[in-house]
């Protein structure tokens, strides 16, 4: 309600979003009516969602799937109805608990950053405030707000180490929450720079292929911080620590590591990245190709007669060959090319031409028959 208060004060064109978890008995749809109240006396428009979790025991996953619902409704309203950006209350204590939260599950340094000021179109205004300050300057103002009661249960560690951990903390050092957020932006200064200087080696060492994405690890491990560094290039990708590790020590060829939609293999010295293979590209195309630009071979021209200059590859196809054997497909075991002195397996040509495993997967063979 503070956020909401001084937003309208400072002039801004608002609208309140109210996600109800249908928890506490029906309380939480009480508490909805509240906001409603207050956007009608305001003249602002009010939103309402409900959030239905079949299981709320304390060991469930609510409130990471509430978490979830919550930004992707924001999210659908704020595309809706136009809006700039979708505005939270977490002040200092919430950034506090993500620090705590994040350091008892092994969290690197992106990990021990609290709550970002702002993320993507998401803010946090109030990030700087404690909870007493913003308290005081609701009895200034006579804003009227209401709090959830379920904050002082025990059955979830987010709250367990509000009204245990932090309490205790405090009588140690009064000042520890402010303290611990001066720690964190520190913390989030170091992040800057550290991801300053991996975007300047990346520009510098990191080279594309098609759609893959070459990494030289031999240039990684010259690095004086190679687990760092490849971490960092590879966070986004669904890759974990233990990962990283392996590939930063593996010594052969071939061997494949997969994360979110990506694969990465290692071919001499080079991490080879690209998105996995889905089979339903992999379907054969009949010749003559008409419908090749729909199967993705839009960049691949055949001709019959003489071939002409044009975007793509020029394909030659003898007259004696053009019937329903010939297709384009992904490669296949056992597949091979004949030469003038006889056969050869298509692998052994890969091998030779040292084409990598990652990158063989992706070819499209053009095959007369096997």
């Amino acid at each position: 309600m503070v956020l909401a208060y001084l937003l309208r004060e400072a002039g801004f064109a608002i609208g309140l979003m109210y996600i109800d978890h249908l928890s506490r008995e029906g309380a939480s749809f009480s508490d909805s009516l509240h906001v409603a109240k207050v956007a009608s006396a305001w003249d602002i428009p009010y939103y309402y969602r409900k959030f239905h979790h079949t299981n709320q025991k304390q060991n469930s996953n609510f409130q990471d799937q509430a978490r979830k619902f919550r930004y992707q409704v924001l999210q659908e309203k704020l595309r809706e109805e136009s809006y700039t950006v979708i505005a939270t209350g977490h002040h200092q204590q919430d950034s506090i608990e993500s620090f705590f939260l994040h350091l008892s599950k092994k969290a690197g340094l992106e990990g021990l950053l609290g709550i970002e000021l702002k993320q993507d179109n998401i803010v946090r205004p109030l990030l700087h405030l404690t909870t007493d300050e913003i308290d005081e300057y609701c009895q200034n103002k006579g804003i009227q707000h209401i709090i959830d009661q379920s904050n002082y249960q025990n059955n979830y560690k987010r709250n367990e180490f509000r009204n245990t951990v932090v309490p205790k903390l405090l009588k140690w050092d009064e000042n520890f929450v402010e303290s611990a957020h001066t720690s964190i932006e520190y913390l989030k200064e170091a992040n800057h720079w550290i991801d300053q200087e991996i975007k300047i080696w990346t520009q510098t060492h990191l080279k594309e292929k098609g759609e893959m994405l070459l990494i030289p690890l031999e240039q990684v491990k010259m690095h004086h911080s190679p687990k760092l560094l490849l971490l960092r290039i590879l966070k986004n990708k669904g890759f974990n620590a233990s990962q990283v590790k392996e590939i930063l020590s593996a010594q052969n060829s071939g061997q494949i590591w997969v994360g979110d939609h990506v694969e990465a293999n290692l071919f001499q010295s080079t991490l080879y990245l690209s998105q996995k293979i889905e089979l339903i590209n992999s379907r054969p195309i009949h010749f003559p190709f008409d419908d090749y630009q729909h199967s993705n071979l839009g960049n691949i021209l055949t001709h019959h007669s003489k071939p002409t200059k044009s975007q793509g590859e020029i394909i030659s196809v003898p007259s004696s060959k053009r019937n329903s054997n010939l297709v384009f497909r992904k490669r296949l075991a056992g597949d091979y090319m004949k030469f003038s002195y006889g056969k050869k397996k298509l692998k052994k040509v890969f091998v030779e031409h040292r084409i990598p495993k990652i990158e063989r997967s992706r070819l499209w063979v053009l095959a007369y028959e096997n």
